[in-house]
């Protein structure tokens, strides 16, 4: 979206690229994401139902009607039925974490994964934005060109101030005074 040459302020949209592989791990991630959650809601479900028998049974066992082994069993199913869903619960944590970390590593925007884990939506569209505002220094891609993610595709220099060397020759010297000011003219 930007040429060499161009000014650009801090946040500005400089390129959009597609990147399949961070499209195949969110896809991935969403998948897993939805099939724990399912089995969290079953298992929710089930620990309710669990819950229920076993203060059930308490009571039974509380007014003498049902045999305590009863009561040990309802706890027990109770108790399995906890720890399943914690596991779960632990597990969902896993994977939203170690997918996280590695579209990290891919470079992937923090924002762009979660609100693809929030909506359930995977935009191939990636945006790339300035980090501050200054010139486009070099600009090392083409509009529909393939690009690792080693590669330096745009560079973005902060010109404010900037430093100039210049070489004066010797019979120049008397016409030098410090603090004296310079206009330099750029051909291009």
């Amino acid at each position: 979206l930007v040429e060499e040459g161009d000014q650009v302020s801090k946040g500005q949209v400089l390129a959009v690229i597609q990147s399949l592989e961070a499209t195949q791990v969110l896809k991935k991630l969403l998948s897993q994401k939805n099939d724990i959650e399912k089995e969290i809601l079953i298992l929710t479900k089930d620990l309710e139902v669990k819950q229920t028998a076993y203060l059930r049974e308490k009571t039974l066992v509380d007014e003498g009607i049902s045999p305590k082994k009863d009561l040990y069993e309802a706890e027990s199913l109770y108790q399995a039925a906890q720890v399943s869903l914690a596991a779960r619960k632990k597990e969902l944590g896993f994977v939203l974490s170690a997918s996280k970390s590695e579209l990290n590593i891919m470079g992937l925007p923090q924002y762009i994964i979660e609100q693809s884990i929030n909506s359930g939506f995977i935009d191939p569209n990636i945006k790339i934005f300035s980090p501050m505002a200054g010139v486009i220094s070099m600009r090392n891609i083409n509009p529909g060109e393939a690009i690792s993610s080693s590669q330096k595709i745009l560079s973005v220099d902060n010109l404010k101030p900037i430093w100039i060397n210049v070489d004066v020759y010797q019979e120049q010297i008397p016409l030098m005074e410090l603090g004296q000011k310079v206009k330099i003219k750029s051909s291009s």
